[in-house]
């Protein structure tokens, strides 16, 4: 990224990371210096205009001599403006000029001070201190991978290093609903816009915290950068039947639920007398997940033209790598007495709520 912004006060610069006009250090007032250490320390004039060098002051290194660059790097460059010679100056006894430091392309490792150093007797230097802004990025030691493992019950942490100058602000949220549930004082989750902090610690992580987070560092310096982090808890699958006994007239349609939650995804059967019920004819099993749910899955069986040999027990039962549960519903024959239409759907039959199976 490149950028032209630079903010300057003084003998003190703030740029930005990667500009390609780089920093420029210059006196700006025509007054012979004395003494160092004068408040208005804003000058060169130059005796002599080759007797001008700037160094680095952190290592030390000459970066020029007069109008020659020393440095081999082509980032830094030195010129000379408003050059007067004896003849127009004011003085007539001296040259004047104002000397520049340009840094092209700034790098972090340009952060520091360099000094204007005029080599007479005494000699006379001026400072002048860069400060490089970096936007924020999201380092890969220290940053959780990618997706995040936990059983139920367990404690997890997210974690999202980032560097950058000034130093990035870190944000956790999630991706979809936004809002983060953290255990409160007496352990109920708690909804919260935001977490704050490279580390977002999770304690007894729930079902229902399954999901993507975001984690958000910014600073100063445009753009924010992000990192998305899937967390997945793994829990024993549990199957529940909505009703457990269904009375249905024959020659009519039924559907037959079953709610199951699990993760990993689980391997679902409809059996009826031990024997697995396929989809074909007049069997049709339908499975529906839950966008925002995703350890949920709806499993039904539909029944077209109930006949007396469908009726009795039918069995669901779901499995995974983290064990098997299984839930019974009964079928009916329902007698309708009088005249009416005999196809009707399932939520039309006579039906008992079951309790939860796990």
């Amino acid at each position: 990224m490149e950028t032209n912004r630079a903010i300057e006060t003084n003998n003190f610069l703030i740029a930005l990371y990667g500009g390609s006009s780089g920093a420029i250090f210059t006196p700006t007032k025509k007054k012979k210096k004395k003494n160092v250490d004068d408040a208005d320390d804003d000058v060169v004039v130059v005796v002599g205009l080759s007797q001008v060098g700037w160094i680095r002051v952190e290592d030390k290194t000459i970066l020029s001599m007069g109008q020659r660059t020393v440095t081999h790097s082509p980032r830094f460059l030195v010129t000379l403006e408003n050059a007067k010679s004896k003849n127009q100056s004011r003085s007539r006894e001296e040259e004047e000029a104002t000397s520049r430091l340009h840094i092209r392309q700034l790098r972090e490792a340009d952060r520091g001070c360099y000094m204007c150093q005029l080599n007479t007797k005494p000699m006379l230097s001026q400072l002048g201190c860069v400060d490089v802004l970096v936007p924020p990025d999201i380092l890969s030691s220290g940053t959780s991978e990618g997706e995040v493992s936990v059983l139920e019950g367990e404690n997890a942490t997210l974690s999202c290093k980032a560097s950058g100058r000034p130093s990035p602000r870190v944000l956790w949220r999630r991706e979809k609903s936004g809002s983060i549930l953290m255990r409160g004082l007496h352990d109920p989750l708690i909804p919260v816009d935001n977490q704050s902090g490279e580390r977002l610690e999770l304690t007894k992580v729930d079902r229902r915290q399954m999901g993507a987070y975001l984690c958000i560092a910014k600073n100063e310096v445009p753009p924010a950068v992000s990192k998305r982090v899937y967390l997945r808890v793994n829990f024993p699958p549990s199957v529940k039947v909505p009703n457990q006994l269904l009375s249905s007239p024959l020659d009519t349609d039924v559907s037959l639920i079953c709610l199951i939650e699990a993760y990993p995804k689980t391997i679902n059967l409809w059996t009826r007398k031990e024997q697995v019920i396929m989809s074909g004819g007049r069997y049709e099993i339908d499975e529906r997940g839950h966008p925002d749910e995703e350890w949920k899955t709806t499993s039904e069986l539909k029944i077209r033209r109930l006949e007396k040999t469908d009726l009795g027990e039918y069995t669901c039962s779901a499995s995974s790598s983290m064990g098997k549960a299984n839930a019974t519903l009964r079928v009916h024959d329902f007698e309708i007495r009088g005249s009416c239409d005999k196809r009707t759907s399932g939520e039309d039959l006579l039906q008992i709520p079951s309790q939860s199976v796990n």
